[in-house]
């Protein structure tokens, strides 16, 4: 029962969003056997209360971790391949790809969003560093890490995704590139209106943005299919 206990608060932790502030649990087969339990006087039957909270923080820093190292890996590699090899590709003059939001799709879902935001954030600013390019690599991976939830969601018309990793590859083709390419554009649209902040250059930025975002889609889908594993 314990453990049927905290395989469902970790599910409503994880999925519900729900805060656990104390788990307790009584000890009642201390005591003995039913039969010595009814045969004790009620003044003596006093089972010990055990707090299993460290437990349920223990499983939360385990999941932590083994995230970190799932992700964190992926998380430096796409720094590096964003700065050395695709910060330096244009094709025509108009599409520049922005491959690292990759980790803004593959991150899970059902992780902590604050968790999940910080890390966006610390991705977009890294690339920023290296870049030279004033933070707008940051704000913009930020705004497509807090959105990424509520569009999948509207795409889908789902409330809510049991898998602890969110696969787009299982996604109808329609419903994966509408989400891809959404979130996609947004970010790139927001990186090249922070670039030239001007009004009227609209249509430039939108050009710009829309050719960028094909690119970035079509390195998004060959990563997809090459290396991304349907699950039924």
């Amino acid at each position: 029962l314990p453990m049927l206990g905290m395989v469902l608060i970790n599910y409503a932790k994880t999925l519900k969003n729900v805060r656990v502030k104390a788990i307790h649990y009584g000890a009642f087969e201390k005591l003995g056997s039913a039969f010595e339990v009814k045969n004790m006087p009620i003044s003596q039957r006093n089972a010990p209360i055990i707090e299993l909270l460290p437990l349920a923080s223990l499983m939360d820093w385990s999941t932590a971790a083994n995230t970190f190292l799932k992700y964190g890996l992926l998380f430096v590699v796409l720094i590096l391949l964003q700065v050395s090899v695709f910060n330096n590709v244009s094709l025509f003059g108009y599409a520049q790809p922005m491959f690292y939001i990759l980790f803004v799709f593959l991150y899970p879902v059902t992780q902590r969003k604050s968790l999940f935001l910080i890390l966006a954030f610390s991705l977009g600013l890294s690339i920023d560093f290296f870049s030279n390019s004033g933070g707008i690599n940051a704000a913009a991976t930020l705004f497509i890490a807090y959105f990424r939830l509520p569009i999948l969601k509207t795409i889908t018309r789902k409330i809510e995704f049991d898998n602890d990793q969110f696969n787009f590859n299982n996604l109808p083709i329609g419903e994966q590139f509408g989400y891809l390419f959404i979130l996609t554009f947004i970010h790139h649209f927001i990186i090249f209106q922070l670039s030239y902040f001007k009004f009227d250059a609209l249509s430039l930025v939108f050009s710009h943005a829309l050719f960028s975002s094909f690119f970035t889609l079509v390195l998004l889908l060959i990563y997809s299919g090459l290396f991304l594993k349907k699950t039924r």
